[in-house]
């Protein structure tokens, strides 16, 4: 752990939420979004009102949806922490808006059960993660964050089609065994 209060945790989150590069969400075990942040919403190019007590499947591709699920399902039974996905995000107007997802679990801290998702997500204009100009992750591992960004804008198909695959054959195997 860490030696942080939890008054000094909660000021921690706090200073998060609001002055992130990335887009922040706190998704219910149900899928629904509970509260997103403003960068959030304007990646997204919505407002709150736009996602607050929606389901993600409602603004997720159908061909997306089933490994979206899938995923979640996984980290809602503490098989996985997190995940990472290019996704899709989809709306009436039709305007369609590509990001890299990262969702995590977070647990109550009583028990270590799922109590909600965080979801965060960047752009990935025409499979090219949003540049980063002036953070100090950027200034202090350039190389890591540039080959990271290179190796999934090379292989996004093979790490969805892996995590497919994956999921599929952990779900199966659980399936078995309980």
């Amino acid at each position: 752990m860490d030696r942080l209060t939890d008054e000094e945790r909660i000021e921690a989150w706090k200073s998060t939420w609001t002055p992130s590069f990335d887009g922040i969400a706190i998704v219910n075990k149900d899928f629904t979004f509970r509260s997103v942040n403003p960068q959030f919403c304007k990646l997204l190019g919505v407002t709150p009102a736009d996602l607050i007590g929606k389901r993600f499947q409602d603004v997720t591709p159908q061909k997306l949806r089933k490994l979206d699920e899938e995923n979640s399902k996984l980290v809602i039974d503490g098989f996985i922490d997190f995940y990472l996905l290019p996704k899709s995000y989809e709306f009436i107007d039709k305007k369609k808006v590509n990001v890299i997802l990262l969702v995590s679990r977070v647990p109550k801290a009583e028990d270590g059960d799922f109590q909600f998702f965080l979801s965060r997500i960047m752009l990935d204009e025409k499979g090219k993660l949003q540049k980063i100009q002036e953070s100090e992750l950027r200034q202090s591992y350039p190389r890591l964050i540039d080959g990271v960004a290179q190796f999934i804008q090379e292989h996004h198909k093979w790490l969805i089609a892996i995590g497919t695959i994956m999921g599929s054959a952990l779900i199966a195997l659980f399936n078995k065994v309980g």
